[in-house]
């Protein structure tokens, strides 16, 4: 087992158990468990989620429609990550997570994308983040405050309008 599948083993039993309060990482072993799940490839990530689906390459190559040659070739990293739509065809036929393959493959949500889009100034402010070089940590007390100020609609909520 990686680090990257330890950690977020951890994450899941620390939520099941309600330990969300508790520190069970060191700030160190965070940063390494982080860099490690950086550094792994999108193919590497792939060819363990799919073996772990327990579905042959031949076969995964025939759910999304591509060859089995091409497969090969991403899981052993001779060719870059595919688009966003084969990604998203990927996770589906894998049943994982979609943003655990677009993070690996270091690529945008097409949902995101087209948000960004509709709302300019979603677009104006990320510009703007970019600017003031926002870290992870400015990046979660925004998620706090539009949390507190209640902005956005719950989901449920939208569709009764």
């Amino acid at each position: 087992m990686n680090a990257c599948q330890e950690y977020w083993d951890r994450c899941q039993i620390k939520s099941k158990f309600g330990l969300d309060k508790f520190k069970l990482f060191d700030k160190i072993e965070q940063k390494s468990i982080f860099f490690n799940c950086m550094t792994d490839t999108f193919g590497n990530i792939l060819n363990r989620l799919r073996l772990k689906a327990g579905i042959g390459l031949r076969e995964l190559a025939r759910l999304i429609d591509k060859s089995p040659g091409y497969l090969s070739d991403v899981e052993n990293n001779h060719v870059p990550p595919p688009s966003e739509e084969v990604i998203l065809t990927l996770a589906a036929a894998l049943n994982v997570d979609k943003n655990q393959l677009l993070i690996a493959a270091r690529k945008m949500d097409p949902e995101l994308s087209n948000y960004v889009v509709q709302e300019p100034q979603a677009a104006d402010f990320l510009r703007m983040a970019k600017d003031k070089a926002y870290d992870s940590s400015d990046w979660e007390k925004l998620s706090q405050l539009a949390d507190l100020a209640n902005l956005g609609t719950p989901k449920g909520k939208a569709d009764k309008k």
